[in-house]
């Protein structure tokens, strides 16, 4: 007996030095926990800087300390993906029916308007008084993974939606906007992304995905007629159409390494391109590409009707181009200047043929006389 109560006891012990155990891990760890979520709510906007936020909002869970929607949006750095050596070369799409790169009026407009500093001018506020605690997605495929390695449009739109894309559908869902970033095949456009309203469904700016060993935003200021000035130009004709066919004002072209808003004119052709905001790194502090795609939303969601333009038709051909705006269409105007030749041969010709044919008839009513 005095065996088994001994045993009974060690066993107690033993429950008793398990259960302190478990309670002080359980404080432990709820002590880190609180240091965790101290160190969150302390952090201001202005510690904010370029390197330093992508690890303090990455490891959110939904019940974490909320942060502002700025601090979300500014943190949004994924890590750039790999280009295949096989990678697909070549020209960027063309549809000569719809579109073309002399489209587009020379030279090509400047959004000046588009950046930081006007986005917290008219935005700063609710940036910094909304609040958002999920997790942001910086899923990017690994490098030197075969499988992973981007080398096409396809795999560049993968990596845009495991990244960028989920990240800002999120900021626009806490904002409570209507809108959201969708893939243009699922809503009947030609864009690759649309943004559209739920549920009304209007088409508010169109996105294109692009990869960068075709297409940049340096390519701007290359001869409007070289290899480069000519994909530049190509691109920007695409989505052009695209935007004028929707009626809308705003769109954009994104590629594995640059976001490019755009804003369409009131002229056909005419089109107003802001400076690139770099994927990865490089930015200007909070100025990521997150942060100026929710922009370029937020100007499409505003009151009123700003987001709308006029679709307008397309030249083709000199035939139904307005005289005034010729000078933007080089192509058009050496047509008009050869039709203009051509109706100047055939008017002299046409005389010519009837003074002869005058003469003829002159003789013979001379020699009918005689």
């Amino acid at each position: 007996m005095p065996a088994k109560k001994n045993r009974v006891n060690k066993g107690a012990k033993k429950d008793v030095e398990v259960a302190a155990n478990r309670k002080r891990r359980d404080h432990e760890e709820d002590s880190a926990t609180h240091r965790v979520e101290a160190r969150l709510a302390a952090l201001e906007l202005s510690e904010i800087g370029p390197a330093t936020p992508a690890r303090v909002v990455q490891y959110l869970l939904p019940t974490a300390t909320p942060v502002s929607l700025y601090a979300y949006l500014a943190s949004f750095r994924p890590e750039p993906p790999s280009i295949g050596e096989d990678a697909t070369t070549g020209a960027n799409t063309r549809n000569s029916a719809q579109y073309r790169f002399s489209d587009i009026r020379d030279p090509v407009g400047v959004w000046t308007d588009f950046s930081l500093a006007s986005c917290r001018a008219r935005f700063g506020a609710q940036l910094r008084a909304t609040p958002i605690s999920e997790q942001p997605s910086l899923i990017s495929p690994q490098k030197d993974i075969d499988e992973n390695v981007i080398g096409s449009e396809p795999s560049v739109v993968t990596f845009l939606v495991r990244t960028l894309f989920p990240h800002l559908n999120r900021a626009l869902r806490v904002c409570e906007f209507a809108e959201r970033d969708r893939a243009g095949a699922d809503h009947k456009s030609q864009a690759d992304r649309v943004g559209i309203t739920f549920p009304q469904r209007q088409v508010r700016l169109v996105g294109e995905v692009k990869v960068s060993w075709k297409w940049r935003s340096s390519w701007r200021d290359l001869p409007s007629r070289s290899h480069r000035g000519v994909e530049y130009r190509q691109v920007l004709s695409q989505v052009h159409s695209y935007m004028n066919a929707a009626g809308c004002r705003w769109g954009y072209v994104v590629t594995d390494r640059e976001f490019v808003a755009l804003q369409r004119g009131d002229h056909f052709g005419e089109l107003h391109v802001a400076e690139a905001v770099p994927l990865f790194g490089g930015g200007r502090g909070a100025w990521t590409p997150a942060l100026a795609a929710w922009y370029l939303y937020a100007l499409a969601q505003a009151e009123g009707d700003d987001w709308k333009l006029t679709p307008l038709s397309r030249s083709r051909q000199g035939k139904t181009v307005d005289i005034g705006r010729v000078e933007a269409f080089p192509h058009v105007e050496a047509t008009l200047r050869r039709s203009a030749r051509v109706r100047e041969v055939q008017a002299r010709n046409e005389a010519g043929s009837a003074a002869q044919a005058e003469q003829v008839g002159s003789a013979g009513r001379g020699r009918r006389g005689k």
